[in-house]
């Protein structure tokens, strides 16, 4: 299971969107926190994110 978390600017933004946006954008949500994987890509590991392989690898 994930843990979504934003910011309090990000949540300020988001509900100064139109109703419709906000409506979609809380579907979008519903789904990634049910199935990441439907929604989410994975993401790259390389040589520039060694901090990210090592957290992957934990999580």
């Amino acid at each position: 299971m994930y843990k979504l978390l934003f910011d309090k600017q990000f949540v300020r933004d988001y509900r100064k969107l139109d109703k419709s946006l906000q409506i979609e954008g809380d579907k979008k949500l519903k789904r990634l926190r049910e199935n990441p994987r439907e929604i989410g890509k994975p993401l790259k590991l390389n040589r520039f994110t060694p901090q990210l392989a090592v957290a992957g690898r934990q999580a």
